[in-house]
C-alpha cells in the first residue's frame, strides 16, 4: 500500500522523518491505513515524499518504537494488527458522554460551557519553561521546537543578559552545560540539557546547492567567535551532509562572508554571526543559516523529566 499524499514543512525545525512518522500515525489512527496493511517500500515512499530512503527508514523506525508498526521479514513493514483504534475511540466517546452527563446533572453545564471551562483551566495551569542560549536565532528555534512538541509556554533568555531566568525549568544545550550550571548553581535541579544536530532539511538544501553546479565549490563554515567552534560546526555539518565528495572547510578570519561568496563558495553561517551580515549576503542563494535541532531522544527525555504533555499523543487521536 502506498503512502497517501501529505504535506511536510521542509522549513520547520522538526526533523522531516518525524513529520512523516506523525503523518502516517494520523493515517493509522483515522483508519486510512488499517491494521495488517503494509507500508510502502522505502524506495517508493522516498519518491512519494521526495526525500531520501534513509529519512523514510528513520520515520518507519519511529513508528516501530511507537508500536504502531512492526517489521515482517527483512524489509517489509506492516501496521500492528493488535491496536484496536476503534475500540479505543469508543472508550473515549463513552468517557466524554459520562463527563458531559455529570456536568449537566450536577452543574447545569452544556457541553460547550464545559469545553470553555476546561480550556480556561488548561490555560491557567499551562506549564512554563525558559530556553537559555547564546544567540537569538538558535534560542528562538529551540524554543519553538519545545513548544511544538509539548503543551508548554517557553520564554527566551540569552546568556549575555543580566539576571537569571524566571522560576521554573531551565532548558539548555549540552554545549553550554558548564556555563549555565556555573551561573545559577542553586538552580541545578531545575535544569535539563539536550544535544543538538544539524537540521536535516538544511543539510538537504546545502547538498542540492552543491550538486546544482558542475563547478566544484567549497562549503565554508563561517564562525567568527572561536577557531574551535568553526572546526566543531564543520564536523557537525560533515556528518549531516553525509556526502564524501563535499569539501567542508572551517572559516578563515581574514576573509569576509561577501568575499567567500564572491569566490564561489557555499557558506554555512553560525547563528551567533548571522546578525552581523548584510541583507544582500543573508539573502544570497549560497548563504545558509546553520540551524540545529534537539536530538529526538534528548527532547523526549527533557519532557519526561518535567512531566510535560505532548501536543500530539503517539497512540490516540481524538476525532
Amino acid at each position: 500500500m502506498s503512502i497517501a499524499s501529505h504535506r511536510i514543512d521542509k522549513s520547520s525545525p522538526i526533523p522531516i522523518y518525524f513529520q512523516i512518522a506523525e503523518a502516517i500515525r494520523w493515517q493509522i489512527s483515522t483508519g486510512h491505513i488499517k491494521p495488517g496493511d503494509p507500508l510502502a517500500p522505502t524506495r517508493e515512499a522516498a519518491k512519494t515524499w521526495q526525500v531520501n530512503r534513509h529519512t523514510i527508514r528513520r520515520a518507519y523506525q519511529e513508528l516501530v518504537e511507537m508500536q504502531l508498526v512492526k517489521a515482517q521479514g527483512t524489509s517489509r513493514m506492516i501496521v500492528a494488527p493488535s491496536l484496536s483504534i476503534q475500540t479505543e475511540q469508543r472508550g473515549l466517546n463513552s468517557f466524554a458522554d459520562r463527563v458531559c452527563r455529570q456536568a449537566r446533572d450536577k452543574f447545569d453545564l452544556s457541553p460547550i460551557d464545559l469545553a470553555r471551562l476546561l480550556f480556561r483551566r488548561s490555560q491557567s495551569e499551562r506549564q512554563t519553561a525558559t530556553m537559555v542560549e547564546c544567540n537569538h536565532y538558535q534560542c528562538f528555534d529551540l524554543k519553538r521546537q519545545l513548544e511544538q512538541r509539548f503543551d508548554i509556554s517557553v520564554t527566551e533568555h540569552l546568556l549575555d543578559r543580566e539576571g537569571e531566568p524566571p522560576p521554573g525549568p531551565i532548558i539548555g544545550t549540552v554545549f553550554h552545560f558548564n556555563e549555565i550550571c556555573a551561573r545559577w548553581p542553586e538552580r541545578r535541579d531545575d535544569m535539563s540539557f539536550g544535544g543538538l544536530y544539524v537540521n536535516a532539511t538544511l543539510a538537504e538544501r546545502i547538498i542540492r546547492c552543491y550538486q546544482e553546479t558542475k563547478r566544484r565549490r567549497n562549503i565554508v563554515v563561517y564562525s567568527r567567535r572561536h577557531e574551535t567552534d568553526a572546526f566543531n560546526l564543520a564536523a557537525d555539518l560533515e556528518i549531516a551532509l553525509g556526502n564524501e565528495d563535499a569539501n567542508i572547510l572551517p572559516f578563515s578570519k581574514d576573509q569576509t562572508a561577501a568575499a567567500l561568496l564572491k569566490q564561489g563558495n557555499i557558506i554555512a553561517v553560525a547563528p551567533w554571526n548571522w546578525d552581523e551580515l548584510d541583507e544582500a549576503v543573508r539573502s544570497h542563494p549560497r548563504c545558509f543559516l546553520l540551524q540545529y535541532c534537539f536530538d529526538p531522544i534528548d527532547i523526549e527525555s527533557i519532557g519526561e523529566s518535567f512531566g510535560w504533555f505532548e501536543r500530539v499523543h503517539k497512540s490516540t487521536k481524538i476525532s
